[in-house]
């Protein structure tokens, strides 16, 4: 039986060592409907209708990650994370929407991954046990940057993409990439105007939609140094 607590729900009671996760959306069916599936799923599940709420939950406990939606009245998703990171900067955030083609781009360096209403609820399920798992969750942990960059993927056929966002630890492109999440792939990367900047191993950590996430598999001092470069503040 679920407990019912002001102004959230907790599913599963609250002496749980099960991952506990934060959705919000200003759609109480849809919020039903994340409590019962992530439940059933492994899942100690607090839902919030708002930013508001959602703040309130998070000053009184710490989550192992949170689900929000970003089109809700009086604060946004995007708003909400950045909260949310003042709170708990560890917190892993997913931006669950109902159209992800809309957003703007300053959401992909706020949030650790956005997907779309349309994607099934288990694809959630499986994002959020691989950003909470043990013993290592697997999750951008470096600070990142947006910066205008095109990658160069050098598989057969030849791929090219732009940047969306760079850390120390890897980059993250605006197209989805064939390549299965955990293979590894020569990539190349240029600045806007078509300079060669470094070219390196990465690994696929996650595709979703028109995003892919890729982990540097070992960068040499020069290209560490030219990343560094390229994430400082201006």
């Amino acid at each position: 039986m679920n407990t019912v607590a002001t102004p959230w729900r907790l599913a599963s009671g609250f002496m749980s060592l099960q991952p506990r996760i934060l959705c919000v959306d200003d759609q109480p069916d849809f919020l039903l409907l994340l409590e019962h599936f992530l439940g059933a799923n492994g899942f100690t599940v607090v839902t919030a209708g708002g930013g508001e709420a959602a703040l309130q939950c998070a000053r009184l406990e710490r989550f192992d990650a949170a689900v929000l939606d970003f089109a809700m009245p009086g604060m946004n998703g995007e708003q909400l994370a950045l909260r949310l990171q003042d709170l708990q900067p560890d917190l892993p955030i997913v931006l669950f929407s109902g159209s992800t083609h809309d957003l703007p781009e300053s959401v992909y360096s706020v949030v650790d991954l956005t997907l779309s209403k349309s994607f099934p609820v288990s694809t959630l399920v499986v994002v959020l046990k691989r950003l909470t798992g043990s013993p290592a969750p697997e999750r951008r942990s470096q600070p990142r940057r947006h910066v205008k960059l095109a990658v160069e993927a050098l598989t057969q056929p030849r791929i090219t993409a732009q940047a969306v966002d760079l850390s120390s630890g890897g980059i993250s492109i605006n197209q989805a990439l064939p390549d299965a999440v955990g293979s590894s792939l020569e990539i190349a990367v240029s600045s806007a105007q078509g300079e060669l900047l470094f070219q390196t191993v990465a690994v696929v950590r996650h595709v979703a939609e028109r995003r892919t996430g890729l982990a540097f598999a070992a960068l040499p001092g020069r290209e560490r140094e030219t990343i560094e470069r390229l994430c400082s503040p201006v």
